[in-house]
């Protein structure tokens, strides 16, 4: 019979987590992941629910997956400006790609596969 490894306590966790963290909190009782998991939520649920409302795309989940990739570049089109765009120096293509990861993934998964 096999045994069980040993727990690892919440403050070991929260040690392995530090090189994670962006900067410093006043309080070592914070684990870093679960405030990156809880702000990765909040930004899915935004674009999520700006994209739906701006796009029209919700309910449309039977659509040709290159679709998928003109309802965002449509999005990205009326959300953000060009200057705003070219401030971040990124590719047009990873944004589209970013944005498209974080509110359908099965969606982009799709269109990875074509």
């Amino acid at each position: 019979m096999q045994q069980k490894p040993p727990k690892t306590s919440k403050f070991v966790l929260n040690l392995n987590a530090i090189k994670f963290k962006l900067s410093k909190l006043r309080t070592s009782l914070i684990r870093y992941e679960v405030i990156y998991k809880n702000l990765l939520r909040d930004l899915r649920k935004f674009f999520s629910y700006d994209f739906n409302l701006i796009s029209n795309f919700q309910g449309r989940k039977k659509t040709e997956p290159r679709a998928f990739i003109q309802f965002l570049t449509n999005y990205i089109d009326m959300r953000f400006t060009r200057p705003e765009l070219e401030k971040l120096e990124l590719d047009y293509n990873d944004i589209v790609f970013t944005l498209g990861s974080l509110i359908y993934p099965k969606e982009m998964l799709k269109v990875a596969g074509n």
